[in-house]
């Protein structure tokens, strides 16, 4: 089930910006997964990507930067079109 709207009047939708949380994160590390679809730790379905093979089960490439890097990387991968997924998997 989706409730659309259903979190519109929370706080942090206007407060959490990438300016905002870099702020607050400063200094602190994260492990970003690099993804094609967003989905980690999945397989990789061979006949959907053009491969005759066979299906693998394929892991995220994954890079430790600081949190603002990250909050960059997001904003620069929307704005491009890039195929990567990016998203924090851990943090400290």
């Amino acid at each position: 089930v989706c409730i659309a709207g259903g979190a519109s009047h929370w706080p942090a939708l206007k407060r959490w910006t990438n300016a905002y949380l870099a702020e607050k994160t400063q200094g602190e590390t994260v492990s970003v997964a690099l993804t094609p679809n967003g989905r980690a730790d999945a397989v990789w379905e061979a006949k959907e990507q053009g491969d005759l093979t066979r299906d693998k089960f394929v892991m995220p490439d994954t890079k430790r930067m600081p949190f603002d890097a990250f909050a960059k990387m997001l904003s620069s991968t929307r704005r491009n079109g890039s195929p990567l997924v990016p998203y924090v998997r851990s943090h400290g």
